[in-house]
């Protein structure tokens, strides 16, 4: 009875004359000549009522044979072409039909999800964007003691596989219309991964932060040079204001000798190779922030997909890393891959470090990330995840009971002021300068 109910509110039957041959079709379950439809109906989201024919013919639905219907959902202008067989009488044939399933005048309207509520306001993105940060901020303390028992390329990779691991049964639903920026924006992500290893071996972790920081500048450059927008200090005076207070506090977290209470320029008076491959990080990881943003922007139910795809890309040429790096070639080389890290009892440390990193701070962290960068331009998310230091001082100091001193908090205040700042309108930033300029005269 409730197949019957179904069909009857499903489909529209046409009793008409019996067609040619040449006019007729098979499908599926078909047992007698069907002809191609003349007209539609509607039905309503619930399959109850509201049947409409398109034109004057009755509903024949008392002899209606089983049919089982594809797609029931409600879905605005989806149709699908559903066909009924029957031996009629005078050789006459039931009529395949069209039908549009939309959603019922008394059906109420869905409310938003929890998620779908906090990202739909304006703080909301930003405040996910920040807990990124924090997340991301974990990465260091955790990374250290990854990087004082593993070869860089080995912490890397084990990181990256373990994540894309977990990410896997999300990577076949990427549309093929995504995969090249997806490779591009892995390729990109796994460069700036790759070259922070390789410069934390011969520079200090606080020049490598500071320099990294230079993402604030690579996102807006980008959106200028790519997508021509317009970022002059007139046309966007918030965001390079907001980069200089991060770059300022950046400075005052990593650059400050708390022995003295004087900056220390000594760092930048060596700049080497390792300094290179840190803004190098700063490049691989600001383009992967701006083309992030222009997927999700294009499509935004592809956060997962695309998550999938960027730490799969990026695992990918961290394993190439490993095979170039020649630690592979040594006897015992098995004992600091994933496996053997979890098996060892004295590598339980590291494995922890190694899940932690690859689970919540990677994968599930990109993922937030993604999905925040479709609600947030990429010039003002950078500052937001330039904060990152900030934490990283922070679980530094707890972890490893690291002093945090003034200039740790000038630098923190400095870094809260960059994102705030860069929530205001252009309008307002010349507005309160031209007050000031009023007032000096």
């Amino acid at each position: 009875m409730n197949n019957i109910m179904l069909l009857a509110t499903g489909t529209l039957v046409l009793l008409s004359a019996a067609l040619p041959t040449s006019d007729a079709f098979s499908a599926p379950h078909s047992t007698g000549r069907r002809r191609r439809p003349r007209s539609s109906m509607r039905v309503a989201s619930n399959n109850a009522g509201m049947i409409k024919p398109f034109s004057n013919h009755s509903v024949a639905s008392a002899a209606l044979p089983y049919y089982q219907l594809q797609d029931t959902k409600s879905t605005l202008r989806s149709r699908k072409r559903v066909g009924l067989d029957e031996h009629a009488d005078d050789e006459r044939c039931v009529e395949a039909v069209l039908f549009e399933s939309f959603p019922s005048d008394n059906e109420p309207p869905r409310p938003p999800s929890f998620v779908e509520g906090v990202l739909s306001t304006y703080v909301g993105p930003r405040l996910v964007l920040a807990l990124v940060a924090v997340l991301y901020g974990t990465n260091f303390p955790l990374g250290a003691i990854m990087n004082d028992n593993l070869p860089a390329s080995a912490a890397t990779s084990s990181r990256m596989v373990l994540a894309s691991l977990v990410l896997s049964p999300f990577l076949m639903k990427l549309r093929p219309s995504l995969r090249r920026q997806v490779l591009l924006g892995g390729a990109f992500v796994s460069l700036g991964y790759i070259s922070q290893s390789v410069a934390l071996i011969d520079t200090s972790p606080a020049l490598v932060s500071f320099l990294g920081s230079a993402t604030v500048l690579v996102c807006p450059v980008l959106q200028w040079l790519v997508d021509r927008r317009p970022m002059g200090i007139k046309d966007a005076p918030q965001t390079w204001l907001a980069a200089a207070l991060c770059l300022s506090g950046v400075a005052s977290l990593e650059l400050f000798d708390s022995s003295t209470n004087t900056f220390s320029l000594d760092l930048l008076s060596r700049l080497g190779t390792g300094d290179a491959l840190s803004l190098v990080q700063a490049v691989g990881f600001g383009t992967g922030v701006f083309l992030s943003e222009k997927m999700m922007t294009k499509e935004p139910d592809q956060a997962l997909p695309i998550t999938a795809g960027l730490v799969s890309a990026t695992a990918f040429f961290a394993m190439l890393w490993c095979l170039a790096d020649g630690w592979m070639t040594n006897p015992g080389w098995e004992s600091m891959g994933l496996p053997g890290l979890f098996m060892n009892a004295n590598m339980r440390t590291v494995a922890l470090a190694v899940l932690w990193t690859g689970v919540v701070s990677t994968s599930l962290n990109f993922y937030i990330e993604i999905t925040a960068l479709g609600r947030v331009p990429s010039s003002e998310a950078s500052v937001i995840l330039a904060t990152e230091p900030l934490w990283a001082s922070l679980f530094a100091a707890v972890l490893f009971h690291e002093q945090f001193g003034t200039s740790d908090y000038v630098g923190g205040l400095l870094m809260i002021s960059a994102c705030l700042v860069n929530t205001l309108r252009p309008s307002d930033i010349m507005g309160f300068f031209a007050k000031v300029s009023e007032t000096a005269e």
